[in-house]
């Protein structure tokens, strides 16, 4: 081969080289924020420090079952580590969640993270961990660290030492109002007028719906129609995007 075709050869496949690798994206696509109701200012206090009873037939609090089957559809890879069980804390009672995410698993550990930021998160009106609140949620506890989220705590997360690291999962504790969907994130009046853009469960045509409460939010969330068609179960609302 010439020289000059050799150099042109080299020069051709450094380029193409560098085309790749400044189109290529992520290999995974980074995680999105839960969808959220527009909620006024009115929040709920810091759960109360409800020391777990004995352990119950086989229960899963309405709330708290409730928010499981609202995370897991919009993370597909992750699951469900289960609600119930004799373990001496909420869990005995129906009423803390395991969710299956691997903290040394990239993709894993940046849904949890997503996720627990938007439950943190202060919201527009300065309400700190605005949804864990409204939620209901009494501590956390994720990847050896533990956030209690309970009156009078620091709020701050602390090194977590017990026996199971919690690497392989994130532990979610509620209050008994938080279980029972007594929270504002049930009951609280959404603000009126107001659109909320879904979470892409069909990317190509997120759909835009209104709300009156949380409880509708929670409703009609992952549900998908084609435009105008009629959300039955959203108390007759219409898909309007």
């Amino acid at each position: 081969m010439r020289a000059s075709t050799l150099r042109r050869v080299i020069v051709g496949s450094a380029a193409a080289l560098v085309a790749v690798t400044l189109t290529a994206g992520p290999a995974w696509a980074a995680p999105k924020e839960p969808p959220t109701p527009k909620f006024g200012p009115s929040i709920d206090d810091y759960a109360p420090d409800e020391t777990p009873g004995k352990c119950l037939d086989k229960v899963e609090q309405p709330g708290v079952a409730a928010f499981r089957d609202f995370v897991l559809p919009l993370y597909p890879g992750t699951s469900n580590g289960g609600i119930h069980a004799c373990s001496g804390f909420e869990h005995n009672e129906g009423r803390a969640w395991d969710w299956m995410v691997d903290a040394d698993d990239a993709e894993d550990k940046a849904v949890a993270e997503v996720v627990l930021d938007w439950l943190l998160a202060e919201d527009r009106y300065g309400n700190d961990h605005a949804m864990a609140r409204r939620l209901g949620i009494k501590y956390i506890i994720w990847n050896r660290r533990y956030l209690p989220l309970t009156e009078g705590a620091d709020h701050d997360w602390v090194a977590y030492t017990a026996d199971n690291p919690h690497t392989d999962h994130v532990h979610f504790s509620f209050s008994w109002a938080g279980a029972r969907k007594q929270t504002t994130w049930w009951n609280a009046r959404l603000e009126p007028d107001r659109l909320l853009r879904s979470h892409d469960h069909d990317a190509d045509r997120p759909s835009v719906r209104t709300f009156s409460t949380g409880d509708d939010f929670w409703q009609v969330i992952a549900w998908r129609a084609p435009s105008g068609r009629t959300d039955p179960e959203g108390g007759g609302r219409t898909v309007t995007g």
